[in-house]
């Protein structure tokens, strides 16, 4: 599901940048920035740096009503944010070009709040604000070294078991014991 959902915002976004600037083989790139790899350098570069689980949906319930009356039992669904950074890793020479390819992409994102996947899943994206040394720590996680970026929220991933743990019986009558 991770690898859909990134995907998804990446294809996007190549989709809108590819709009102004005519690269065949894309613009974005789902990775971790690798200055040493002529693939992944003059590009902008989009990597998961974080899944923290959502705590304002609360606890759902876990029994879920049959036709024949009984109740079935699954998992709590999870509610998971994902936190990503696009980040244009460019070449020194081509600093000024970086920072108008990655203004394109901010405005994407201020221009496309939420999508959707094929199968009806809405998802929103957000810019983060992080301080200096949260900046710092995550650029430490995902590469040591600093590209100018902006770092994202994607709000509401859903994961859901579809095993069942049990099947319940209805209670129809009480009876008190002596």
């Amino acid at each position: 599901m991770l690898h859909l959902i990134l995907t998804t915002v990446t294809d996007l976004l190549n989709e809108y940048l590819n709009g102004f600037y005519e690269v065949p083989e894309g613009m974005v790139e789902l990775g971790m920035p690798d200055p040493s790899s002529e693939d992944t350098v003059n590009k902008l570069l989009l990597s998961l740096y974080n899944i923290e689980r959502e705590t304002s949906m609360g606890i759902a319930n876990t029994y879920h009503p049959k036709q024949d009356g009984s109740f079935i039992q699954t998992a709590s669904p999870w509610y998971l944010n994902l936190y990503f950074i696009v980040a244009a890793v460019f070449d020194g020479k081509h600093y000024v070009e970086s920072l108008k390819i990655l203004s394109k992409a901010i405005s994407f994102f201020q221009q496309t709040p939420s999508f959707q996947l094929a199968n009806g899943e809405t998802f929103t994206i957000e810019p983060v604000t992080l301080n200096t040394q949260e900046l710092t720590n995550v650029w430490s996680i995902i590469g040591g070294k600093y590209y100018p970026s902006i770092a994202c929220k994607l709000r509401l991933l859903t994961v859901k078991g579809d095993e069942i743990n049990r099947t319940v019986e209805r209670i129809t009558q009480t009876e008190v014991g002596n």
